[in-house]
């Protein structure tokens, strides 16, 4: 993912880069099903890097779409629920609510 080519003043832009980086966070728990096969101390070390990775992805991602907090008047009700939903759509992230 080419972020520097973002324009993330097009809320269009931003969603999709928020999204991607979203779906990369959400690619990493599913990850803990191998934890089964580890020893006690090396799943809690497993679990912590798997939700660390997760959550730095989710935030960033939330980052991305902090850039529009109010969408325009004009923007389509497809947009606006692609906000709403990528916000709120993983329990690993604590906020953006809209």
């Amino acid at each position: 993912m080419d972020e520097e080519s973002v324009n993330i003043d097009i809320p269009e832009e931003a969603l999709g880069v928020a999204t991607k980086l979203k779906d990369i966070g959400t690619k990493w728990v599913p990850n803990l099903r191998q934890v089964s096969r580890m020893t006690e101390g090396m799943c809690r070390e497993f679990k912590a890097n798997i939700f660390a990775l997760a959550l730095e992805k989710y935030q960033k991602a939330l980052r991305y779409l902090d850039q529009h907090p109010a969408l325009p008047d004009d923007t389509s009700a497809e947009l606006v629920e692609s906000f709403r939903t990528t916000c709120v759509a993983s329990p690993y992230t604590f906020g953006c609510i809209r």
